[in-house]
């Protein structure tokens, strides 16, 4: 289980340590290998599995170092996932995907790490993104910030992106995504013209639906347009 392939072979398909246990003696026995020779457990899989990770993260560590960005805006974006590497596979945890873009190696983005952190506050998702940033070395170009208009990530005092620009201890941009907001002025107008929907997932009407508000005498075809 020291080899880099299977290894990053069993992480892209998701296979658990267990897993990759059993294949592996399957393999070896096929080969006609003497099991009796080798060192075959979960625990041994899962320390080299772990190993591996760590190693090629530093290769690429290293090869991001030799030519950074310029200029970066800093991204981050939390998460409720399976836990997949703690000691309960079983449960799920909150996570920050945290990435930096900035031309003109990286116009999209480069994913600095996917921390499980203890809470969605501001506080936690700006120490996490802080320990990445301090980590990659990236700490002084940083000139922007973009996040979800969530309270957590804007408030005006322990939003992230407040504490983040504290910690930088310079101003820097707000590339603030407005999608939360355009989704309350569109639940608006839509409670307006058609009343509470029952459930409340804008755009989620069946066509059928759509059919009986449409006026049905007034629909003409689009003309074809013969320029192409």
């Amino acid at each position: 289980m020291e080899c880099v392939d299977i290894c990053s072979t069993a992480d892209r398909l998701g296979l658990s340590d267990n897993q990759v246990t059993a294949l592996v003696s399957a393999t070896l026995k096929a080969g006609g290998a003497d099991l009796d020779k080798f060192v075959i457990s979960t625990s041994t899989t899962r320390r080299n599995r772990m190993l591996t990770r760590y190693h090629i993260s530093q290769e690429y560590m290293a090869a991001f170092s030799e030519d950074p960005p310029k200029y970066a805006a800093l991204h981050w974006d939390g998460k409720m996932l399976r836990d997949v590497l703690g000691s309960d596979p079983g449960t799920t945890s909150e996570t920050l995907a945290v990435l930096v873009s900035g031309p003109p190696a990286y116009p999209e983005g480069k994913l600095l790490g996917v921390p499980v952190i203890d809470s969605s506050t501001g506080t936690a998702q700006a120490e996490a993104s802080m320990d990445l940033l301090e980590a990659w070395g990236l700490t002084g170009v940083i000139t922007a910030l973009v996040f979800d208009t969530t309270a957590s990530n804007s408030g005006v005092h322990r939003g992230a992106a407040k504490l983040l620009e504290q910690q930088l201890d310079r101003k820097v941009f707000y590339l603030a995504c407005r999608h939360h907001i355009l989704e309350v002025l569109v639940g608006a107008v839509w409670e307006n013209l058609f009343g509470a929907p029952a459930q409340r997932i804008l755009g989620s009407s069946t066509s059928r639906t759509f059919g009986q508000i449409l006026p049905q005498t007034t629909l003409q075809p689009c003309p074809s347009d013969k320029n192409g």
